[in-house]
């Protein structure tokens, strides 16, 4: 194990051991630490539900909830102590969650969580229903043929690799594994990751991203569903703003996000 400090190490020592923590925590990856946070969620959810009669339960609860927390700090630091292995006990591990956490094993909870959570998905639904989903005039327009067919073939490729993405292990695979579908889609629009870095021409990327944005949209609307809408503006969302820009005659400026955050807040 390297017991060395960063400040200790030359660059070349800091990047060799920065290359190869990234190396070991991407392809060996521990899983304990999102077991660990979604063990100590569900159990959370069991000890909201505990009546004030039930003291031994209470214990019985928190002292697994300290365990998980230990073991989630110890799986997270692993990489930084020599890569130690960190394994969940089976007790320690839950065996279903409750409904809010959209686990495949799950269980309707009355906890507090479980009530907001259902609170706002009735929301959603209601501010859903009857709305509708409309097109922005500018992107409705007659767009090629050829680039309809070839967006609608990898729309519907992008959503069975997304559903299968988002079945990978804990929650931060899934994240990783939903990115990685985006830069996917994003190289296959720019020829590049990233709209500003692209070498294409602008009439083809503006043609390709108003056909993912018109296939995108009619999906959308045919299930009533606006998150469905995400797909276009994920991948496509950069091109989109500098056409919606070029056709109202504006010219649009670069803007770091934390700037924003100070105008608006």
């Amino acid at each position: 194990v390297n017991c060395k400090k960063p400040s200790d190490m030359s660059f070349e020592e800091l990047e060799d051991e920065l290359i190869d923590l990234w190396l070991n925590t991407r392809f060996n990856p521990s899983y304990t630490v999102g077991a660990a946070a979604d063990s100590w969620q569900a159990l959370m959810d069991r000890l909201l539900t505990l009546g004030c009669d039930e003291v031994d339960e209470k214990h019985h609860v928190e002292r697994n909830l300290c365990q998980l927390v230990d073991i989630y700090y110890d799986a997270l630091d692993a990489p930084k102590n020599g890569g130690i292995k960190i394994e969940l006990p089976k007790f320690l591990k839950a065996e279903s969650y409750p409904h809010y956490m959209e686990k495949d094993k799950s269980f309707r909870s009355n906890s507090i969580l479980g009530r907001i959570f259902d609170a706002v998905e009735s929301y959603q639904a209601e501010n859903q229903t009857g709305k509708g989903i409309w097109k922005i005039p500018y992107f409705d327009v007659e767009i090629p043929r050829d680039c309809l067919m070839e967006w609608g073939r990898h729309y519907t490729e992008y959503r069975k690799e997304m559903r299968a993405a988002l079945q990978e292990g804990p929650q931060e695979v899934k994240d990783s594994s939903a990115d990685d579908v985006i830069k996917k889609y994003k190289q296959l629009l720019y020829g590049a990751p990233e709209f500003e870095e692209s070498p294409r021409k602008l009439e083809d990327i503006f043609n390709e991203a108003l056909a993912i944005y018109n296939t995108t949209y009619d999906y959308a609307m045919r299930l009533n569903d606006i998150e469905k809408c995400r797909f276009a503006w994920k991948v496509a969302g950069p091109a989109l703003c500098k056409y919606y820009a070029m056709k109202q005659e504006q010219k649009s400026i670069v803007c770091l996000p934390s700037v924003l955050k100070e105008i608006f807040s």
